[in-house]
């Protein structure tokens, strides 16, 4: 459904109108993870260790939802361009919020292992923005202006707010009556304070290029690497999802086990991954073309440049989820730190000269250089060749086909 909104948006607004929306949905997701301060991954890692409550750590994160949006809110005004119309800053605040608000109620879902309702959740807003999409349509001979689908989208948001707080109200998950002073405010700040710095080079990692595309380039090349961008990085939805249902586990085992998980759900994410690459790198520019008109066929260029870049990423997502769970956040800290800053110099000589495809170049260095040091710090931790992490065995192939007969 993600795919078929960004197919109905991209071909109504066009590369130009491609490119403003996609700077703004870029501003919002730099000023959001800055905002959320890592609670929602704290709260994972809290709520389950020895001898905490879980009940004080959800009263604690429900007392720092309020500051949270208020931050994030003051961050979209602050740093929104002054000639954003007002109907664009007013949807954009109203996403902030509810991604925080929805960001920190998955957090005590995931503390749960209740992934399932967060998945309902997802699918809903999908539905109800493609859904939105197809009754401005047929409503109205109007083509959809940014503003447009920025409301469609605040309104997949709230439901799926809705949907997240209906899941929790059924989990036995409510807050304790520990007074403030008690409650582990110390653990979750200390835990996502590190996640956060983390979390934020990593976003910058992704979407600066995008911010920083509209001075250093034209809003038409904006949107076609932001489409190409947009496409090759559907792939991310495998290793996002396989990440989110391990993290959970990867906090409550340790040692081999932890590890050998990791290896098993990285090499076989990387396997997924490939072969759908090869084949959009293959028929790129007739992809593009039937996806979103020929007027983005040009971005056919951009995406192959940054495919390896997308599958490399891969391995990063995966591999860096042994070390959230284990609390090592000092290495990804350090690899974000450099492959950012390394991703702002090589956007500020490429983007000028080549517009989207030296945007798309850059990321796949960085991306690749970044999942190639984490893979190295796992493997190095847990004493597992760099082989399990990368090849699938024979023997498990044998297994699964085993199992589907």
């Amino acid at each position: 459904m993600q795919f078929f909104f960004n197919i109905a948006t991209t071909r109504a607004l066009m590369p130009e109108g491609k490119g403003i929306f996609s700077s703004t949905t870029g501003l919002i997701g730099i000023c959001t993870t800055v905002a959320s301060f890592g609670v929602s991954k704290a709260t994972i890692q809290v709520a389950n260790r020895p001898g905490v409550n879980p009940r004080d750590v959800y009263a604690a994160v429900w007392w720092m939802t309020v500051p949270m949006c208020l931050a994030v809110t003051a961050a979209v005004l602050l740093f929104s361009p002054s000639d954003l119309p007002a109907g664009v800053q007013v949807a954009a605040v109203g996403m902030a919020c509810a991604f925080m608000i929805s960001g920190n109620l998955e957090g005590l879902l995931r503390s749960r292992q209740r992934t399932l309702a967060i998945n309902a959740s997802a699918l809903l807003q999908l539905a109800v923005t493609l859904g939105g999409v197809g009754l401005h349509l047929w409503q109205t001979s109007d083509p959809l202006s940014v503003v447009n689908v920025l409301d469609i989208v605040l309104v997949g948001w709230v439901v799926r707010l809705l949907v997240l707080f209906a899941a929790y109200v059924r989990v036995d998950a409510w807050p304790s009556s520990t007074r403030l002073g008690a409650l582990p405010w110390r653990d979750l700040v200390s835990y996502g304070a590190a996640y956060q710095v983390y979390a934020i080079t990593w976003t910058l990692h992704m979407r600066q290029d995008i911010t920083l595309a509209p001075y250093l380039t034209t809003a038409t090349e904006v949107g076609l690497y932001a489409t190409a961008g947009g496409l090759a990085q559907m792939l991310w939805k495998v290793p996002t999802a396989v990440g989110s249902v391990v993290l959970p586990r990867l906090v409550e085992d340790g040692g081999k086990r932890s590890a050998a998980l990791t290896a098993a759900a990285t090499r076989w994410s990387l396997l997924v991954v490939i072969f759908p690459a090869l084949g959009m790198a293959l028929l790129a520019p007739w992809l593009l073309g039937l996806l979103y008109g020929a007027d983005f066929a040009a971005a056919a260029l951009p995406m192959r440049v940054l495919l390896p870049g997308t599958v490399s990423g891969t391995v990063y997502l995966v591999a860096a989820s042994n070390l959230v769970a284990k609390g090592q956040l000092r290495p990804l800290i350090t690899i974000g730190v450099a492959c950012t800053g390394a991703n702002a110099l090589l956007n500020l000589v490429l983007q000028p000269l080549y517009g989207g495809t030296g945007a798309a170049l850059t990321s796949c260095i960085t991306y690749t250089a970044s999942a190639v040091a984490v893979l190295w710090v796992v493997a190095r931790d847990s004493g597992l060749p760099l082989s399990d992490f990368l090849l699938v065995k024979p023997a498990e192939v044998q297994r699964l086909l085993r199992r589907g007969r």
